[in-house]
């Protein structure tokens, strides 16, 4: 089968093609502008071209195209006339990962630095984890490895709700993204829905903003400390099995009786704050596995390598 994506020079529509091509797809790709997203795909070896083109679609089976291409597009619209089914990332995504076990890092902040954050601890547990992130660690925007699979999600456009992942991290929600949700209640509204029908899965939800913390006491949601409770140095504790205290200028999280080491006061609140959703979202999926959670030394922390933002 042969995909063909529309905006591939973007930092989540490469991501994409990159692991489509990974399962085994022929690929193909397109944007109005040869990016650096444009260059690092076509590198590895996947045909891309410059600008957009009915001839794009000759002996293509499928269309994804990024959230910026309307449905009007000329080439969307020819690809339509030729019975060419058509995907919006989101969906296609959603599609391309049905049968892999994924963790979704959702959020309005700190979720491309959590994702990756998670990455390292998995692989410090001794795991090869996949990851489709939205920003580049190292040069890198996706690994394709084995299970679980690290997803970075978009609420930006409601892709976020295409996907079902065994284990969904909201690591905050504000209100944003007036032009899609069009007001907090609404964006509330629509979550609500997504999730009641995520029951069986499970579901962690950092607060501080709402309407996520109103989401997090309806759903009781596994939760951890907020920025402002790292600020006052105040613990949190969970009903599940997660318990997170300050002690003698150390920040540690517990677990089914075990202490791990997740940084100092000196570390910035949302530092913490993104260790400790990836600490919470990693416990889960390790023990289901029967796997013990790594012990960290300060060391660890600091050789996590840094994440370029997309607008760097």
């Amino acid at each position: 089968m042969k995909i063909h994506f529309m905006g591939i020079g973007g930092c989540g529509v490469s991501g994409l093609a990159l692991m489509a091509k990974d399962k085994g797809y022929s690929v193909s790709g397109c944007d109005i502008s040869e990016s650096p997203y444009y260059k690092m795909v076509a590198s590895k070896g996947i045909e891309c071209y410059a600008g957009h083109s009915e001839k794009h679609l000759d002996k293509v089976d499928l269309l994804v195209k990024s959230s910026a291409v309307p449905d009007h597009h000329p080439e969307v619209q020819e690809a339509i006339s030729k019975g060419i089914k058509v995907y919006d990332r989101g969906a296609f995504l959603g599609q391309l990962l049905k049968n892999d076990i994924v963790i979704g890092v959702a959020g309005s902040h700190g979720k491309t630095t959590t994702s990756w954050i998670l990455y390292h601890i998995l692989t410090a547990a001794g795991l090869q984890p996949s990851i489709y992130a939205g920003g580049k660690s190292e040069g890198i925007t996706n690994i394709n490895a084995s299970k679980p699979v690290i997803v970075e999600l978009d609420e930006s456009d409601g892709t976020v709700f295409d996907m079902d992942p065994e284990i969904l991290l909201i690591n905050n929600l504000e209100f944003e993204h007036a032009d899609y949700f069009r007001s907090e209640s609404n964006m509330r509204i629509l979550f609500e829905r997504y999730l009641m029908k995520r029951e069986k899965r499970r579901l962690i939800i950092g607060r501080g903003f709402e309407p996520g913390d109103s989401l997090c006491n309806l759903f009781d949601a596994i939760s951890f400390p907020s920025t402002s409770e790292i600020e006052n140095k105040k613990g949190f504790e969970n009903t599940s099995e997660h318990t997170f205290t300050y002690s003698n200028g150390s920040w540690n999280m517990i677990f089914n009786g075990n202490e791990y080491f997740a940084g100092t006061e000196k570390d910035a609140p949302h530092i913490l704050q993104n260790r400790f959703a990836a600490l919470t979202a990693a416990s889960l999926y390790l023990s289901g596995e029967g796997i013990a959670v790594p012990s960290f030394t300060p060391d660890f922390w600091e050789t996590i390598p840094g994440v370029d933002r997309r607008f760097q």
